[in-house]
Parts: structure tokens; C-alpha cells; sequence
């Protein structure tokens, strides 16, 4: 028996079982982003290859005399529309990244608190709710706002819910720094670069914290 009046057997069990959790949530924490990177680096090479070729295209097109102008005109209409629809593709790739991180970290999120026992499978529920996930998460693990990298996280989050809705910067979105209300959201792939290092140093924060907990 041990000083709590528990049998030795049963606390080397406890024990045993807290530290496989805590494993479980220290590898949910080491999420790779390495394939939502991969995302916006096959759209940008897949922009570029069309791009050569309409270039390619259109050259051979100039040196083609024995073609009608209509003919060549049509042709080079219809390469315009291609390197269009390449460059549209690349752009929609940056709102992906944002989506997808956001989406990765928050399923992480969920999932390292599901592990740690702390919570209710209704509670896990509804941490899709902000409110409900600080709100729980402080009562039990710790206060989310006070933790590194809390801020580029809740950005990230934002910025989810802007490409979501409007496209454009809400009341949330421009109380961080940098944004404006009202003001379209461009240049995705820059703020995912700034943002993510700061989410990951949150969420391996967040792990730290609920191991604590367990």
C-alpha cells in the first residue's frame, strides 16, 4: 500500500496510463506542416510550367505565317485564359494553406485535450466554440491567453473565418496589428509564413501545460 492507502499495483497502473497519455499528447503536438507547405509549392510549380509553355506557345504562333490571324488571335485568347486560371489557382492555394493549418491545429488541439481525460466527450464537442475552449481549458489545463504563441493562433483563427465569410478583414481580424476593417484580405502565403511558427509555439505549449494537468 502506498501513503494514499492505494494498492502499489493499482498506482504503477495510474501511473503507467498517464505517461502513454502524455506521450499521445506530446506526438499530437508535433504536427507536420510540411504537406500544407506542399500545397502552395505545387500550385506555384504548376503555375510556372503553364506559364513557359504559353510563352513557348505563343512564340511559335508569332513565326507561324501560314496561320489566319483569326486562328492565331483565338489561340492566344485561350493562352491568356490559361496563364488566368494558373495564377487563380495559386491564389486560391494561400487561402488553402491558411485553411488547412488552421483546420490541422485545431483538430490537434481537440484531440490533445480528448487524450488527457480532463474533459467530457461533450465538452471536447464544443471547443469548436473560442469561448468554450478558453473557457474550459482555463478552469482545467491553463489560461490560454497567457501562453506563448496564443496570439498568432487566435490570428490564424481569424483569418479562417474572414476567408470563410467575406474575404475581408472583420471587427475580430483588425484588432490585431497590421489590420484595417473592411480591407480585402490579400497576400495569404506572407501571413501564413509569419504566423506559423508562433501557432506551433502554442500548441507545444499547450501540450507542456496539459501534461502538467494529467
Amino acid at each position: 500500500m502506498d501513503k494514499t492507502g492505494r494498492p502499489q499495483n493499482t498506482m504503477r497502473e495510474i501511473l503507467s496510463r498517464n505517461n502513454f497519455k502524455g506521450l499521445r499528447v506530446k506526438m499530437l503536438s508535433q504536427y507536420d506542416d510540411d504537406v500544407i507547405d506542399g500545397l502552395y509549392y505545387a500550385a506555384c510549380q504548376a503555375e510556372s510550367h503553364i506559364k513557359k509553355q504559353s510563352l513557348a506557345e505563343l512564340d511559335s504562333l508569332k513565326n507561324d505565317n501560314n496561320m489566319p490571324d483569326s486562328d492565331r488571335n483565338e489561340l492566344e485568347l485561350f493562352l491568356v485564359d490559361d496563364n488566368f486560371e494558373a495564377e487563380l489557382i495559386r491564389k486560391i492555394s494561400e487561402e488553402m494553406v491558411i485553411a488547412a493549418l488552421y483546420k490541422t491545429v485545431e483538430i490537434v488541439i481537440k484531440r490533445m485535450l480528448a487524450v488527457s481525460g480532463l474533459f467530457s466527450e461533450n465538452e471536447v464537442r464544443s471547443f469548436f466554440r473560442i469561448k468554450e475552449l478558453k473557457r474550459l481549458a482555463g478552469e482545467r489545463v491553463a489560461n490560454l491567453e497567457e501562453l506563448p504563441g496564443f496570439s498568432s493562433y487566435d490570428e490564424l483563427r481569424c483569418i479562417n473565418n474572414c476567408i470563410k465569410h467575406s474575404g475581408k478583414v472583420s471587427d475580430e481580424l483588425s484588432n490585431f496589428s497590421g489590420w484595417s476593417k473592411n480591407e480585402k484580405i490579400e497576400y495569404f502565403w506572407e501571413h501564413y509564413l509569419r504566423i506559423k511558427p508562433g501557432v506551433r509555439k502554442f500548441v507545444t505549449s499547450l501540450s507542456i501545460k496539459i501534461i502538467e494537468k494529467m
